[in-house]
């Protein structure tokens, strides 16, 4: 029992350790930070060399208090109460955050299969609901942060979706918000990630930590 208790307590130690040493030199008084959307922002999450978007936004703002709330499959309009572990707005308005990192509606426009009346609606109803958050919540600064694009090695059904104008309307939706306020800010890393293999994940659709190292300098 002894031993096993010993061995316990080094696990504990350890592991306490290593997660520690991930974000030691950044301050526990720093911004309030919240990163809300897909798995545009999780892609990177697993690494176990603290190397993802959170350690990221960390070594930009000198702030442990960044909490990356994003999950995978994500949508911003949620139609059944048994999916709402995926609304991407729904509790966290309630918080004073500095900075609010917001992304996502790839999902949502998935949903229409490619019809264009459905694309249309969809991106006015994304619209509204972030306004509607956005007039709920405090905060300092929000940046949209998304790419309107995809890699050539993308699925089949994501490339059709960037022609068919998902894509653009994202563009467009995040780019309204964006001129509604000067605390609001939008970055599509699109461009920058199109011409290079690089910033995509394996799977062509997410980006890689090198796209995530792309947003800092987009940051004030």
């Amino acid at each position: 029992m002894r031993w096993v208790f010993l061995s316990s307590c080094l696990i504990f130690f350890y592991s306490n350790a290593f997660a520690f040493s991930c974000e030691n030199s950044y301050d526990f008084n720093g911004p309030n930070i919240i990163i809300l959307g897909d798995s545009f922002f999780t892609s990177e999450e697993n690494k176990e060399d603290c190397q993802n978007l959170k350690q990221v936004i960390s070594q930009h703002f000198k702030s442990q208090n960044i909490f990356n709330v994003a999950v995978d499959g994500g949508r911003y309009l949620i139609q059944n109460s048994k999916f709402s572990e995926f609304d991407i707005l729904s509790k966290y308005f309630n918080y004073n955050w500095e900075v609010i990192i917001l992304g996502g509606g790839g999902n949502d426009f998935e949903l229409c299969n490619l019809n264009q009346d459905c694309l249309v609606s969809t991106k006015q109803d994304i619209l509204n609901k972030i306004r509607n958050f956005l007039s709920n919540a405090k905060y300092q600064d929000v940046y949209f942060i998304y790419t309107t694009q995809v890699s050539d090695l993308a699925p089949v059904k994501w490339q059709q979706l960037i022609e068919a104008g998902g894509g653009k309307f994202l563009n467009e939706i995040y780019q309204t918000l964006a001129s509604e306020s000067d605390r609001h800010h939008f970055i599509d890393l699109g461009t920058e990630m199109r011409s290079k293999q690089q910033f995509w994940s394996e799977d062509g659709y997410h980006p890689s930590l090198d796209a995530y190292k792309l947003i800092p300098k987009h940051l004030k």
